[in-house]
């Protein structure tokens, strides 16, 4: 089994996939495994206070909400060829409820809650991959291919860090370096945003990156931090993130995500992240 954790001030939030001797993804066979491990929660103490199936891309899951020992845990839950993955996030009642009582009923979850799990479960997805290219992968040139998966960083986007100062020093060397300045607005608990990082500092990316552009990272917390930046770089978080914002070496914008465009990074295709830096490096280079 493999778990990654990480803790904020709402809560944890964690990912776990484990492999089970069974390939069939036969809805039957499914339901069962998802069943059992539904059955192995509740088997420990914990009280269910929801249920109910989910879909993710077309692929059956469940969720399961549940309070235990003060906490309250939402688990979804997904067999795919053999592997299980459940993504969970565990918060206080205070936290998860408007009135801090845990509760069977929907509509006493806070907006709060309901913001931070629809942006949690909603920025994973399940990439299908063709099996002949998978076969021939190691044949395949370096910019081929969809960006590379990563394991999730634990300060990619530091709690302690100024934004605002690191943008005006990067400017200052943008100017002296003939460069632009990359703004990438995320958070930890972004795969994307991870997914797309490693792809900025590898390959012919990498390259482009290097030569062209300086890479900030903007944590956007919970979706309540540095929202100022967001305005003033005119850009929004409404359609997902990672949201990339593209400054002139004199902090002018030149270009942002506003439509999602990196929202589902690990799907991206590598020649159309070197296509787009290119497109936007400074010309004459």
């Amino acid at each position: 089994m493999h778990l990654y954790v990480l803790t904020t001030k709402l809560g944890e939030y964690g990912v776990s996939y484990s492999d089970f001797p069974v390939q069939s993804n036969n809805a039957v066979t499914v339901r069962k495994v998802l069943d059992g491990s539904r059955d192995e929660i509740l088997a420990n103490g914990a009280r269910r206070l929801n249920e109910n199936d989910v879909t993710v891309e077309g692929i059956l899951g469940r969720e399961l909400i549940i309070e235990k020992g003060g906490v309250i845990g939402r688990h979804r839950m997904f067999l795919v060829n053999g592997r299980l993955y459940a993504l969970i996030l565990a918060t206080a009642p205070n936290v998860a409820f408007n009135n801090g009582t845990p509760s069977s009923n929907l509509n006493e979850h806070s907006d709060l809650y309901e913001t931070t799990c629809a942006r949690f479960f909603g920025s994973f997805k399940f990439t299908k991959r063709n099996v002949v290219a998978s076969l021939s992968e190691q044949t395949r040139a370096p910019n081929d291919g969809v960006l590379e998966s990563v394991v999730v960083k634990k300060d990619l986007y530091p709690l302690d860090a100024d934004p605002k100062k690191e943008i005006e020093e990067a400017l200052k060397l943008a100017v002296a370096d003939k460069k632009r300045v990359l703004l990438l607005f995320g958070g930890n608990w972004c795969y994307d945003c991870h997914v797309l990082d490693r792809a900025l500092h590898e390959g012919e990316a990498g390259k482009v990156m290097k030569e062209s552009f300086l890479l900030l990272h903007v944590d956007i917390g919970e979706g309540d931090k540095n929202l100022d930046l967001v305005k003033k770089y005119q850009t929004t978080l409404d359609k997902g993130v990672p949201v990339v914002v593209v400054l002139s070496a004199h902090g002018n914008p030149l270009y942002s995500s506003d439509d999602g465009e990196f929202e589902a990074a690990r799907r991206m295709m590598k020649k159309d992240l070197v296509a787009f830096l290119t497109r936007w490096k400074v010309t004459g280079q």
